[in-house]
């Protein structure tokens, strides 16, 4: 027979409670990287539209250098949210494993 569901919840729940900053701000990482990830295409948009249409030369640089920018900013957001992430489950998993050696150990 299959356990329910919140049985898993509850087990995720407790071992992910002690680290609940870090996954917190690992949320937030995630979403603002997301939002990067869809702004990023809106500027490319801009950038293409200006220049097809003989825009400025001060708006295009603008335009470029703030496309690199976010480009920057969404790969650090990525790195710092693969950090976060593997940070959280290795400290999650070390957490279950003491537990199942305490059981084991009893």
């Amino acid at each position: 027979m299959r356990p329910s569901t919140q049985i898993y919840l509850r087990l995720l729940r407790r071992y992910l409670r002690p680290q609940l900053g870090q996954t917190l701000l690992l949320l937030s990482v995630l979403c603002a990287n997301l939002l990067l990830q869809l702004i990023n295409p809106l500027i490319m948009r801009r950038l293409l539209d200006s220049a097809l249409a003989g825009g400025s030369v001060d708006l295009l640089t603008r335009l470029a250098f703030l496309f690199i920018a976010i480009a920057v900013v969404q790969q650090t957001a990525a790195v710092g949210s693969t950090v976060l992430a593997e940070n959280v489950g290795w400290r999650a998993t070390n957490a279950l494993r003491r537990d199942l050696a305490r059981h084991c150990l009893r």
